[in-house]
């Protein structure tokens, strides 16, 4: 790995899928909620995946003023330079969903018609800018999205010293992972459904993550029943019996799934409490939340 981000005043928790639609974001939103009410922790929340942004779905933040994000924040500073101020760009979350936590967001970008301007020395943006903004921002640039996301970074722990960052990158194989998921994760978590199709990126996601420093937790997501949890873990185990990774790499590697749960159709809809509701009952959550928190805590976070 050609870069890597060395402030290590909190750990960073970067979410993969290959394939959409097995809850990465959602899962990503509710441990959120989940370590910030149950251990009164304050939670950053950033959104990179600036191609299918997932973030308002969540935590009512369809119904905030239009506020500008990442994207908008790293043109920004391109702009602007230090005179760019890290507050406009950020939302912090209701307490209905943080408890005695604190949950603050950085939405991809403004997706709405209305144009938002922040208090910075810019003009305000709005959908059709931010798409003007992805064509102009060099996300396949190694050096200069290193650069851009430390600047970044370094403000949200500056500004808002949280003690736990998730990142959400985008699905597939692409440089939105290369570049951002690898260089800045201390954790990684990779979302799969167990499928034919999902192999491939299955496999990719171990070959960079067996030759990483940041640890690795595998999701099984949706899993109908235990034992297809148990055939994910097959798969994954058949797969280094073809490779030469380090044996301590290997054992390293967690495991863990998400239940199927028709609940999980409600979550980005007009259930507000639906979300509430999964933390507060987090049994299709609980062997998630268990891998994560135990891997934060040897980090003595």
């Amino acid at each position: 790995m050609k870069f890597r981000y060395k402030n290590t005043d909190c750990p960073i928790i970067s979410f993969y899928s290959y394939k959409g639609g097995v809850g990465r974001t959602t899962a990503l939103a509710a441990f959120a909620a989940f370590y910030a009410s149950t251990y009164e922790k304050k939670v950053v929340m950033i959104d990179c995946d600036f191609e299918a942004p997932g973030f308002a779905n969540y935590f009512e933040l369809d119904q905030v003023p239009p506020t500008n994000g990442v994207l908008e924040f790293l043109l920004d500073r391109q702009f602007a330079g230090d005179e760019v101020k890290l507050k406009p760009y950020v939302i912090q979350v209701s307490n209905k969903y943080s408890g005695n936590g604190e949950i603050y967001t950085i939405l991809a970008g403004n997706l709405s018609r209305e144009i938002a301007f922040p208090d910075a020395p810019k003009y305000g943006s709005h959908f059709k800018q931010y798409l003007e903004g992805i064509s102009r921002l060099n996300i396949s640039g190694e050096d200069q999205m290193f650069a851009h996301l430390s600047d970044l970074l370094d403000e949200v722990h500056k500004e808002i010293k949280p003690d736990l960052i998730l990142i959400d990158t985008r699905n597939g194989i692409n440089d939105i992972f290369g570049n951002i998921g690898l260089p800045f994760s201390s954790i990684m978590v990779g979302v799969f459904k167990n499928d034919f199709q999902s192999m491939p990126g299955l496999h990719f996601f171990l070959s960079i993550a067996m030759q990483s420093d940041f640890v690795t937790i595998l999701v099984n997501s949706p899993s109908s029943e235990d034992k297809l949890s148990e055939s994910f873990k097959e798969k994954v185990k058949q797969f280094f019996q073809k490779t030469n990774f380090p044996e301590d790499k290997k054992q390293a590697l967690k495991v863990s799934y998400i239940m199927k749960d028709s609940r999980l159709d409600s979550l980005g809809t007009t259930d507000d409490n639906a979300l509430v509701n999964l933390v507060k009952d987090s049994s299709i959550y609980k062997p998630f939340f268990e891998a994560v928190v135990a891997q934060l805590d040897m980090k003595k976070i």
